[in-house]
């Protein structure tokens, strides 16, 4: 996941360079936890949402990966 934040931040950078916009929106970088079992995320958090919107969050198990 750090290449896709590596990847926002050099094209922000060029864009910089180039006299453009230089901000990145870091809730739209994928993160990840290495664990067993995976965990990983886009976005904000339900609790930061919750301060600004109302929020409806579901969760599931998911039990086989497709392989």
């Amino acid at each position: 996941m750090l290449a896709h934040k590596a990847e926002d931040e050099g094209l922000v950078c060029m864009e910089g360079i180039a006299g453009g916009p230089v901000h990145i929106d870091y809730n739209c970088v994928p993160s990840v936890i290495y664990t067993h079992p995976e965990v990983a995320w886009v976005g904000r958090t339900e609790e930061d949402l919750k301060t600004d919107v109302s929020v409806k969050c579901n969760r599931t198990t998911v039990t086989g990966k497709g392989e």
